[in-house]
């Protein structure tokens, strides 16, 4: 039963993939004003023999998606999951803003669900709340209170007061938090603490230097290990590009990863079940050109952590500069997976990888390969972008 269970998921993604791309094209004949700016976003990436397939569709009146891992041997339950969020006020001039959102996955053929809700009123006062409802582990709930203003030249804030419950039976607890977001088009700083967690985030978007290079990075740093309820391992994510574009390393996006899964930040909303939602993390490439770099460190415990650093370039694009060539969007990289636990050495694990990126007009296509050189493991991923651009 679970074999044909599986074999059908393929099938399934490649026939939803078709009907969501026409009704993406189909959207932008019919909906202009509610899809403008978006995209619609389709990714796989096939991994051994774990395959994930996630689709995106992300406009300024709703941002929602779906996906599922699951392994070719037909044995391993797959993991599926769906959502999304909608800001129903949209374009209503005096109404303020409400942003309603929810997901659901299965994983292991457990059920674990979410839902979040926010008003935010025109004199730049939030409030709303949401929970997390799990078959096996703690539900969780919360509530909170929120103020964005501006201040200065150009700078603006966010500031967050929340209380957040955790259901564990007889040693349930409410923690009281906060968090704290300052930036301009330039800088960004932002940091807070819920309880079971604290996060800092840094960040920086440079100028066009000489018409070619624009720098950026973000470094992001979350210590799980502070509760008693959730737990989890510290975790340190670090981006950088040497020719940034708007999207992952903006101010819109990089919020959404320094407000923590309670900031319901519309511009990149992360909620409790990720990395199991449709909200999927860009992958090097997609952070810019020129030079890439990325790492990811997970620490569980003295002596037992794991994590990938990656660096890739854009070679003919560096050596160029000037001219456009569609030879500047091939890309070469390397990158070092590494794992320890106590007792043993870290195990390094060398690989390489090389790509095509090409932005189209109104399509962004995307192809990677990689190669685990010790473990003699090929990985490869497609990525399909439709945009919404806004009409001149």
């Amino acid at each position: 039963m679970q074999n044909n269970y599986a074999s059908c998921i393929p099938k399934w993604c490649v026939s939803s993939l078709v009907i969501l791309l026409v009704l993406s094209f189909s959207f932008e004949v019919n909906a202009q004003s509610l899809i403008r700016p978006g995209k619609s976003d389709f990714f796989f990436r096939n991994s051994g023999t774990v395959n994930q397939y996630n689709y995106i569709l992300w406009t300024p009146l709703v941002k929602g998606g779906a996906g599922v891992f699951y392994n070719a041997d037909g044995v391993t339950p797959a993991r599926m999951y769906l959502g999304g969020y909608i800001r129903p006020l949209r374009d209503i001039q005096g109404k303020g803003e409400i942003i309603v959102g929810g997901h659901i996955e299965t994983q292991n053929l457990a059920k674990v669900s979410e839902f979040q809700i926010e008003y935010r009123s025109r004199l730049g006062i939030s409030g709303g709340g949401g929970f997390v409802a799990r078959e096996f582990g703690p539900d969780v709930a919360w509530a909170k209170l929120s103020y964005r203003g501006k201040f200065g030249d150009n700078w603006k804030y966010t500031t967050t007061l929340q209380a957040q419950y955790i259901d564990v039976g007889t040693d349930s607890k409410v923690y009281p938090g906060g968090y704290l977001a300052i930036y301009n088009p330039k800088y960004r700083i932002a940091g807070g603490y819920e309880g079971e967690q604290w996060r800092m985030q840094v960040g920086y978007i440079g100028e066009k230097s000489d018409k070619f290079l624009r720098p950026a990075f973000e470094v992001l740093y979350v210590d799980n290990t502070v509760g008693s309820q959730l737990g989890g391992p510290r975790f340190l994510f670090v981006n950088a590009t040497l020719r940034y574009w708007f999207g992952f390393l903006s101010n819109p996006a990089s919020l959404g990863r320094a407000m923590g899964p309670t900031g319901l930040e519309y511009g990149n909303p992360l909620g409790y079940l990720t990395p199991g939602t449709w909200n999927r993390r860009l992958n090097p490439w997609e952070l810019g050109t020129a030079v890439d770099f990325r790492l990811v460190h997970l620490a569980f415990a003295k002596e037992n952590f794991r994590g990938k650093a990656e660096l890739l370039f854009f070679p003919v694009e560096l050596a160029r500069r000037s001219t456009p060539s569609q030879w500047d969007n091939v890309f070469l990289g390397t990158y070092l997976a590494y794992a320890s636990v106590p007792g043993f050495d870290v195990d390094a694990m060398p690989g390489v990888m090389a790509g095509y990126y090409q932005k189209f007009p109104k399509i962004h296509l995307g192809v990677q390969a990689e190669y685990d050189i010790d473990n003699n493991l090929p990985t490869f991923s497609v990525g399909v972008l439709h945009w919404f651009k806004p009409k001149k």
